[in-house]
C-alpha cells in the first residue's frame, strides 16, 4: 500500500509522530494484525512519554486535563488487537486502560 510506505516515511523524518503510527496501525487493522498491533503500541509509548514531559512542564502536573488522557478508542483498538492474537492478559490490561481513561473524561465534564 503507498499509503502505508509515506506514513513509514513521515515517522523517518520524525521518530517522534505518534499519529503517523496510529495511520499505519489503523490501515493494518484488519488484514495484519500483528503488524497493526506493533504500530499502535510504538503510537501510543510515544504518545505517553509526550504527555509525561507536558505534565512536568506544567505546575500544576497533579490537575488532570483533558490532552493527558490517551483516547480510550485507542486502548480499545489495542485490546481487540491483543486478543486476536493470542495475547488475552495484554488485552485486558488495555481493556481496563480504556474503562479508566473513559471515567477519567466523564469526570471531567
Amino acid at each position: 500500500m503507498e499509503a502505508i510506505e509515506l506514513f513509514k516515511r513521515v515517522i523517518e523524518l520524525n521518530p517522534k509522530d505518534y499519529e503517523a503510527n496510529f495511520e499505519i496501525a489503523t490501515l493494518f487493522e484488519l488484514s495484519e494484525h500483528k503488524h497493526s498491533l506493533v504500530y499502535y503500541e510504538n503510537g501510543i509509548k510515544i504518545l505517553e512519554s509526550e504527555i509525561d514531559e507536558r505534565k512536568k512542564k506544567r505546575i500544576d502536573n497533579k490537575e488532570i486535563h483533558e490532552e493527558d488522557i490517551i483516547s480510550p478508542d485507542l486502548y480499545n483498538n489495542i485490546g481487540v488487537l491483543r486478543f486476536e492474537v493470542g495475547k488475552v492478559l495484554e488485552a485486558f490490561d488495555s481493556f481496563e486502560k480504556a474503562l479508566k481513561n473513559s471515567n477519567l473524561l466523564l469526570n471531567l465534564k
